[in-house]
This record gives structure tokens, C-alpha cells and sequence, in this order.
């Protein structure tokens, strides 16, 4: 499993969204909201800190 690049939840291969960036980044979300949201550059406050 991976782990939303928004909220830190972790996201199933066959769940959530994968946005390709043209410089071959790949960012998973688990809903449309978190995509919205860091596209938007707003900060998710609970995000986990390692």
C-alpha cells in the first residue's frame, strides 16, 4: 500500500487517484478532495511528520 501525497492516509493500488506531473512524478491521492486541495497549495494540518 501507499500513502496519499496530501493527507498521509494510506491508498490502495486499486483506490484513490494518481496525478502524473510532465516532469514524471507521480502523486497519489485518496479522494478528489486531497487532489483539489494540493493543487490548491493549501496545508493539511494533521499530515503526519516522520
Amino acid at each position: 500500500m501507499t500513502e496519499c501525497d496530501y493527507c498521509g492516509e494510506e491508498v490502495r493500488k486499486t483506490e484513490g487517484k494518481m496525478l502524473v506531473l510532465t516532469s514524471g512524478e507521480r502523486k497519489r491521492f485518496c479522494s478528489a478532495k486531497c487532489e483539489k486541495d494540493w493543487q490548491n497549495n493549501r496545508n493539511h494540518s494533521h499530515r503526519k511528520e516522520e
